[in-house]
């Protein structure tokens, strides 16, 4: 079912290449010696005379025609025509299903393999057949995946031609040489294996599925041990990248397509079978306490053998069965020698017994255990060296901490004997369980191994070991040497390096290496655009993140939406920001979000961030709550937040806080400390300004200083004013400006008044107008009260006049003031009084200086 490395068409080749040689040779020697007619021209005599010539021009033909015989038999498979491939592969109904990995049935008065029972999941699993692209059932061993599957195909797809790749390595190649509506299964037993680099990624599954093809169906079978790993890791940033890449491929299969088959059979799977007598093993599996595919699978009778017995052949056999366990635990896939087994069984040997010289030999134990269970399948399989694998079942049951290893780890020197007899692939396939096993020291050391090789994919895996573990300078030097081997570095290594780099600010090298790649590369091309983006070089930054959206990368699109927002191009903006939130890209969500609701789209900004809460992304939660609110729904805000509460995250609990506050329940400022003890910078910054209110300034600054991550102006506003309060000139200017240049008119008329007060005029009077332009009644009378000074009094006059009527007792004293200068008494008089009635010491003086004022007025 693999790909082979020839055919008759070859074979044909072949015979005319050395048939058309074995003529000539014979020519030539027919005329050195002069057998052939005495009619030879001329020019030709020179050969059969001259030993050098005949000699030398055979040798020069005899090297071209074996050239030419080696590049016919040696073309690659690529060349010839696609539907050769099909060809030769046979089809789903013709393949013994035992091939796939199906495991034969317990012995009983049938043969063969027991009727196939209905999986609850067959409805899926033929609903994505029928559509193409990749299916994965997931389950513990011996639950009945592989059967399942088999019987969809025989039911679906009997006439398409199955293939088996032979390695990892083939599937990437598979692409260019599959044949269009031919109809092909992949067949991917025990995913995990196919994940690995230079394997099945995102791109090449892309390639061999693309939308909207529907003739190609890869079929994937995964344990719920390593499915549940897999998951673990996209979710983990301290999983190798390698892994996260494997997490993030599983992670996008559609929930349809993932299809469990239980241990156990359902109600409905029971029901069913119409009659279970038909199958004296069928029969056996309904009523016993084991899975159904368990018990047909002699599971039970293997975990027997394994476990339980009394004597020197059963001491052997259960050692070398436990030896095979622990080495696939340690990552090693391959069939073990039996220089293995020779190597470390005798640690597994019990104690009592390990001296005795009644002991059978190695050999004799791996046969006990090749021994099929009850006429089914065997605790370890063999495989030609000699050399054997232990069965997915037992591997399962020890994970799940049953039999002769539970609990135990996999001992040092099995992790020592598996890495010396691994050569550089293996040696990554060490690394990623001893990952797993959280065992540094040995995913170190097998990382190395595989680095030693000069291979600039093994040497990135093990860089990218070393930044994960902070050693980036170690981890610079072999991204390098990676760069520079003779062998092209993958992508994958090169954007590996691209984020260690951009994590030390180095981004004129980043650039560089994006530069040699992204034309070719659309992940590349992505961050290449966003790294021009953020150095302001946004029209060539464009141009790339546009090159990458061509390529379907969704967080092209939401990056390049974005950017196109920020400098105004709503049309476009909002156009594929909506392309990526139809995928669910969360900043997409997010930031159309914002987009809609700067809009005054309340209805569709709440929409997108609904949805970015539902995935998980909590951030936009305060956005999603205030729009609540705005529309009367705080109740309804409380229940939708109220279960992210119970889970404890930090940014739900902000936002319950501030609901609880501002309907007055006395919880919610503990709500508040809840989250800003985890590091919630909104809530921080709300219990900051809650404390400011009541007058505990001292107590706020921390929780203030603690909210500039939330990019809010009103915190910073807040904060420099405090700190401005308390003299500390220096630390409240930058908060102000900040938050001023973030739109806080409040922090406008602060940051103004300090810098009149340093005589700094000049941008004083900026900010102030800008305080003034948004009405803020601070920014109007200290505007006022400046141009004043200044001597423009009729402009100051307008602008303390707004302030006035709007209620600031200052500017009404400094209008009245200005009014007094100008003769005009009554009017100055109501302005003062308002401002002494409000309490305004100035009002009260500038009262006086009007009654001062009139007494030395001359009488009209």
């Amino acid at each position: 079912m693999t790909v082979g490395s020839g055919d008759g068409r070859r074979s044909a080749r072949l015979v005319a290449v050395l048939t058309g040689l074995s003529a000539a040779l014979v020519a030539m020697l027919a005329i050195s010696t002069n057998l052939a007619t005495g009619a030879i021209p001329g020019p030709l005599q020179r050969w059969t005379n001259d030993p050098a010539w005949t000699w030398g021009t055979t040798a020069v033909l005899l090297v071209v025609v074996v050239v030419v015989a080696v590049l016919l038999v040696c073309a690659p498979a690529s060349a010839e025509k696609a539907e050769d491939l099909t060809l030769r592969l046979p089809t789903v109904r013709d393949v013994n299903p035992l091939v796939l990995g199906i495991k034969p049935a317990v012995a009983a008065d049938a043969d063969g393999l027991p009727p196939y029972v209905s999986r609850d999941g067959d409805d899926d699993l033929e609903w994505a057949l029928a559509e193409g692209g990749i299916v994965l059932l997931h389950g513990q061993a011996a639950a009945g995946k592989s059967r399942s599957a088999y019987e969809a195909l025989l039911r679906c797809r009997p006439d398409h031609r199955l293939l088996v790749p032979p390695r990892p390595e083939a599937l990437p190649r598979l692409g260019t040489i599959l044949p269009a509506d031919e109809g092909v299964v992949i067949w991917l037993d025990d995913l995990e294996q196919y994940l690995v680099p230079l394997g099945l990624d995102e791109g090449v599954l892309a390639e061999l599925t693309p939308d909207g093809r529907r003739d190609v169906v890869i079929v994937a079978t995964i344990r719920d041990e390593e499915l549940a790993r897999l998951q673990r890791a996209h979710l983990q940033g301290s999983a190798p990248a390698e892994v996260r890449a494997a997490g993030r491929l599983i992670a996008q299969i559609d929930a349809r397509r993932r299809v469990a088959v239980g241990r156990y059979l359902s109600t409905t799977e029971r029901g069913a079978i119409t009659d279970p007598d038909a199958d004296p093993r069928v029969a056996a599996a309904l009523v016993s306490s084991f899975g159904f595919a368990e018990y047909l699978a002699a599971g039970p009778g293997m975990m027997s053998r394994w476990s339980t017995g009394d004597s020197p052949l059963f001491e052997v056999g259960q050692a070398v069965i436990s030896v095979a366990i622990d080495c696939r635990r340690a990552g090693c896939r391959d069939p073990l020698p039996v220089s293995m087994f020779d190597r470390l069984h005798r640690q597994y040997v019990s104690p009592a017994w390990r001296e005795r010289p009644d002991l059978p030999p190695v050999d004799s134990a791996l046969a006990w255990a090749c021994e099929p269970v009850l006429g089914a399948s065997s605790c370890l399989l063999p495989r030609t060296g000699p050399a054997y694998l232990v069965s997915d079942y037992l591997l399962d049951r020890a994970a799940m901490g049953e039999g002769p290893l539970a609990g135990r780890p996999v001992p040092d020197e099995v992790w020592q004997a598996v890495l010396e007899a691994s050569d550089s692939r293996q040696a990554v396939k060490v690394a990623f369980a001893a990952s797993a096993s959280d065992r540094r020291d040995v995913e170190e050391e097998a990382l190395r191994q595989a680095a030693g090789s000069d291979d600039p994919m093994f040497q990135g895996l093990y860089a990218a070991f070393l930044h994960g573990r902070g050693r980036d300078d170690e981890a610079v030097d072999r991204y390098r040497q990676a760069l520079a081997s003779s062998i092209t570095c993958p992508d994958i290594i090169r954007m590996n390096y691209v984020s260690l780099l951009l994590d030390r600010d180095e981004e004129a090298e980043a650039e560089q290496v994006l530069r040699a790649f992204a034309e070719r590369d659309a992940t590349a091309a992505e961050a290449l655009g966003r790294l021009l983006v953020r150095r302001d070089a946004t029209e060539e930054g464009e141009r790339w993140l546009r090159a990458a959206t061509t390529e379907g990368i969704v967080t092209a699109m939401a990056e390049l939406g974005a950017t196109l927002a920020v400098h105004g191009d709503r049309c476009e903006a909002e156009l594929w920001l909506r392309r990526a939130a139809e995928k669910d890209d969360l900043g997409a969500l997010v930031n159309l979000g914002i987009l809609l609701a700067d809009h005054g789209d309340d209805t569709g900004a709440e929409a997108m961030f609904r949805r970015a809460v539902e995935l998980g992304d909590y951030k936009p939660l305060p956005n999603l709550v205030n729009l609540m609110i705005e529309r009367g729904a705080a109740h309804e805000a409380e229940e939708l937040i109220r279960p992210a509460v119970d889970d404890g995250n930090a940014a739900a609990m902000s936002c319950y806080g501030a609901l609880l506050l501002m309907r007055g329940a006395d919880d919610g400022l503990e709500w508040l400390r809840r989250a800003a003890d985890q590091g919630d910078p909104t809530a921080a910054g709300n219990l900051g300004l809650r404390l400011v209110e009541q007058g505990r300034p001292a107590e706020a600054v921390p929780l203030l200083e603690r909210s500039v991550g939330a990019d809010i102006a009103q915190f910073r506003a807040v904060l420099g004013a405090v700190l401005a309060d308390r003299g500390e000139v220096e630390r409240a200017q930058p908060h102000l400006r900040a938050a001023a240049e973030g739109g806080s008119d409040d922090a406008a008329a602060n940051l103004g008044l300090m810098l009149a007060g340093r005589g700094e005029d000049e941008e004083a009077e900026r900010w102030l107008r800008i305080a003034a332009e948004a009405n803020n009644i601070r920014g109007l009378a200290a505007l006022g009260a400046f141009l004043a000074l200044r001597g423009d009094t009729s402009e100051a006059a307008v602008f303390l006049h707004r302030a006035a009527v709007a209620g600031s007792a200052t500017a009404a004293a400094n209008l009245g003031g200005l009014l007094i200068v100008a003769g005009e008494f009554d009017e100055a008089e109501i302005w003062c009084r308002r401002s002494a009635e409000a309490g305004d010491p100035h009002g009260e003086r500038n009262l006086a200086t009007l009654a001062e004022a009139r007494r030395r007025a001359p009488d009209p």
